[in-house]
């Protein structure tokens, strides 16, 4: 049988919840707890201590009661549940379409990276000698930079320096 409040069960039995709670000091009726961990009163207690039709006939419209109340949070957690299962489908649709996308970047880049290290086997290879005589050359220029600077770092002789020649 289902638990019901202390108000309820006074509202049930037709007595003050005063009455009940000194049937309760007195050891005549026991106490349960409700889910939400309130006191309350087994409707099977309740009848054993008052037994009346009327009590029967409401017990059974709190069994009804519970039933509905049940039924009412069993349709919440499975709202809840298809607002967490579509929410789910659309983080994974998602998912899979930047994955799609960074398939298709990772195919850009590879094929970008492959033009870039083909080399055409009828391009012609450097002469050799001819890289030779562009490094003589560079080492001749080198040279004539380096002889130049010597001329123009050359201490200046007295005379030149008291007329200011060249």
């Amino acid at each position: 049988m289902p638990v019901v409040s202390i108000s309820e069960a006074a509202r049930l039995s037709g007595v003050a919840r005063s009455t009940l709670y000194r049937k309760h000091e007195q050891g005549k009726i026991t106490f349960s707890a409700l889910a939400d961990g309130q006191p309350g009163i087994d409707t099977a207690e309740l009848y054993r201590v008052y037994p009346q039709q009327s009590l029967q006939d409401s017990a059974n419209t709190i069994v009804a009661t519970a039933a509905t109340r049940d039924t009412a949070a069993g349709e919440r957690k499975i709202a809840e549940l298809q607002l967490e299962l579509r929410l789910t489908r659309e983080q994974l649709t998602a998912a899979a379409q930047r994955e799609t996308w960074l398939q298709r970047q990772v195919e850009n880049l590879t094929e970008s990276l492959k033009l870039l290290e083909h080399r055409p086997v009828d391009q012609p290879q450097p002469d050799q000698e001819l890289l030779k005589q562009v490094e003589d050359l560079q080492k001749a220029l080198d040279l004539l930079s380096t002889q130049q600077v010597a001329q123009e770092q050359s201490p200046r002789g007295f005379w030149a320096r008291l007329f200011r020649r060249g």
